[in-house]
């Protein structure tokens, strides 16, 4: 099995993020595009196991990716819900 390897000096903070790889933006102006739950929770001012909760009852305000066994939460939907721009 042969590996690919791509070879690229970093232009930019996150310019060697494994997305590029793939052709993807790791990076938006607030920084990655997804937050872990334990993230989340606080920037909405709730505590860890009420985050995890709601995100297996459905209930979390926001979408939520699971990749395997971890769940990541869109960051820009997020932040647009802690500015008042959608309705929770």
């Amino acid at each position: 099995m042969t590996h690919r390897t791509i070879d690229c000096a970093p232009s930019r903070p996150g310019a060697n993020h494994p997305a590029l790889k793939y052709g993807g933006s790791p990076e938006v102006a607030g920084g990655t595009l997804t937050v872990s739950v334990e993230e989340a929770a606080r920037m909405l001012g709730i505590g860890r196991s009420l985050a995890y909760e709601a995100v297996r009852t459905g209930t979390f305000p926001t979408r939520v990716i699971k990749i395997g066994t971890r769940y990541v939460i869109p960051r820009a939907p997020l932040e647009a819900l802690l500015r008042g721009e959608v309705a929770a």
